[in-house]
């Protein structure tokens, strides 16, 4: 099985630490705030019960910094986000809470005429191999994946229907 290091999540009085194991997020420490997400309306590609709960990690900004989402908690699995400096999301990792890897999704371009973000996503067998390909397109400030296109193989569940883009 294709194991990713685990996620070692400490809060304590609002200050979060990010194990060093993880070389995928480049912060150390942060301070993060913890929201709780229900979404009452579908979003597209999302099969599972209604209303969708889930919790995100997010800096703390300040007025002249940007929201920097780390992760998604969602029932059963985590998606953890890697931007570039200029804080453009580039990949999310959907890891299970034993820290395997899922699945992961990593930015192969932006269609400024269409305003998408184009992913390649990959998914996993337990074993570590491919189960599932396929580019995924989000509309920019959307957050919601809206197609996919050049699928191979059989998806087994849907772990990135939602990104921070």
């Amino acid at each position: 099985m294709k194991k990713v290091k685990l996620v070692i999540l400490i809060i304590v009085v609002g200050l979060f630490i990010l194990g060093s194991s993880v070389p995928s997020l480049r912060w150390q420490k942060a301070k993060v705030l913890v929201y709780k997400h229900e979404l009452y309306q579908r979003p597209p590609f999302y099969k599972g019960k209604m209303p969708l709960i889930y919790k995100s990690g997010k800096s703390a900004a300040s007025s002249s910094m940007m929201d920097i989402v780390y992760w998604h908690e969602f029932d059963g699995w985590w998606n953890i986000f890697s931007y570039s400096p200029v804080l453009i999301l580039e990949s999310a990792k959907a890891i299970d809470s034993s820290g395997y890897l899922l699945a992961e999704a990593t930015m192969v371009k932006i269609d400024r005429g269409r305003r998408r973000i184009i992913f390649r996503e990959t998914h996993y067998y337990p074993e570590g191999k491919i189960r599932f390909q396929c580019l995924s397109s989000y509309g920019v400030g959307s957050k919601y994946k809206l197609e996919e296109s050049e699928q191979k193989g059989k998806k087994k569940k849907e772990f990135f229907f939602i990104l921070p883009v």
